[in-house]
């Protein structure tokens, strides 16, 4: 192992020790059992594709052309849309909410 592989091992063990505890998946948990009943080795093997897999994910990353800054005609657009979105949810939930308590919309005055 170069060193550039061994710090990228030891980067993840520790961000593997930093980790919340994953949450309790009886399935996840079988595996977990299963694999390292027949894999002595299975911890070491999982790190290894993790590190290969990270290693390609940056090869990729570092490929792809930058974005541009969005220019401010775009940037405001997409403002406004998030705005419309947003107020159409919120209409969608209170509008259930009224139908819940039976209350009609269209009945209220504003």
């Amino acid at each position: 192992m170069n060193r550039d592989e061994s710090e990228r091992l030891w980067a993840l063990v520790r961000a593997l020790q930093r980790a919340p505890e994953a949450v309790d998946d009886a399935e996840a948990q079988r595996a977990v059992t299963v694999l390292t009943a027949s894999r002595s080795d299975a911890v070491y093997l999982l790190l290894q594709r993790v590190l290969v897999l990270e290693t390609a994910l940056e090869r990729i990353r570092a490929q792809q052309p930058a974005v541009p800054a969005p220019s401010p005609f775009l940037r405001e657009a997409s403002v406004i849309a998030a705005g419309v979105v947003g107020g159409g949810l919120v209409l969608g939930a209170l509008d259930a909410l009224g139908a819940e308590i039976g209350v009609d919309a269209a009945d209220l005055e504003l």
